[in-house]
């Protein structure tokens, strides 16, 4: 087997799903692709082919599903695989932190927080952020005793339409209901910028386009969409 093997594969899995009907472009993000590609040098990614023999890696190769729906389906159910995983895991965060407890005892249970924001009534909220291409944000907010008030995953649609008021909510008060976005965009033509969040409506992924008069820093309007990325070949 060729050197770069996996690469190779991986993108002619995505080539396949974009011309035959497959749901996810690829398994991972380009960004991931690019780290794990550089955590394997070429002369590590030699070592593992060598230490696996011919007979060995038709095995693995006849693993794959591409008899039933060809590389599509099986990237299809790859990304279903992941997706599976990554909700797995956030539903024990939330079940493992709890009202009442310290901000001690919720780093002890969940790790540290990937950002702390202070709210407008005084008191604090750590964001567990899984981004920029996950689905999810857990806020954990504290008293100001510093013990936990609330646990809320806040990328919904329902929370975007109760808590993000157009001509109303500023930057500020987005960033403190919904946390850091995945992506900023910049339009000085229009004098605006577009914070992206992204989120899942039930088993749909979806974007969710937040315009910011670059001005005043408040919200201009929503925009709720289907991902583009996984709408490739769909009708």
């Amino acid at each position: 087997m060729k050197p770069g093997w996996f690469g190779a594969a991986l993108t002619a899995g995505s080539r396949a799903a974009r011309t035959g009907g497959g749901t996810a472009k690829a398994v991972l993000p380009y960004a991931t692709r690019m780290r794990v590609g550089a955590a394997l040098p070429h002369a590590t990614r030699m070592r593992v082919g060598a230490a696996l023999p011919h007979a060995t890696r038709m095995r693995v190769g006849a693993a794959l599903p591409c008899a039933k729906g060809g590389w599509p389906g099986a990237v299809r159910r790859c990304a279903m695989l992941l997706l599976s995983l990554l909700a797995a895991c956030h539903m024990v965060l939330s079940d493992r932190i709890a009202p009442g407890m310290t901000e001690a005892e919720v780093q002890g249970r969940a790790g540290a927080p990937t950002e702390q924001r202070t709210l407008a009534d005084g008191s604090t909220a750590w964001y567990y952020v899984n981004g920029p291409q996950g689905w999810t944000t857990y806020r954990v907010r504290f008293t100001k005793e510093g013990r936990v008030a609330e646990v809320a995953q806040v990328l919904t649609i329902d929370n975007f339409e109760k808590r993000i008021k157009p001509r109303y909510t500023n930057r500020e008060q987005l960033a403190q209901e919904l946390g850091r976005p995945a992506s900023i965009a910049f339009f000085p033509r229009m004098d605006e910028e577009v914070w992206q969040y992204r989120y899942m409506e039930q088993t749909t992924e979806m974007l969710c386009d937040v315009h910011i008069d670059e001005g005043t820093g408040v919200v201009k309007r929503l925009d709720t969409y289907r991902d583009p990325a996984y709408t490739s070949g769909r009708t």
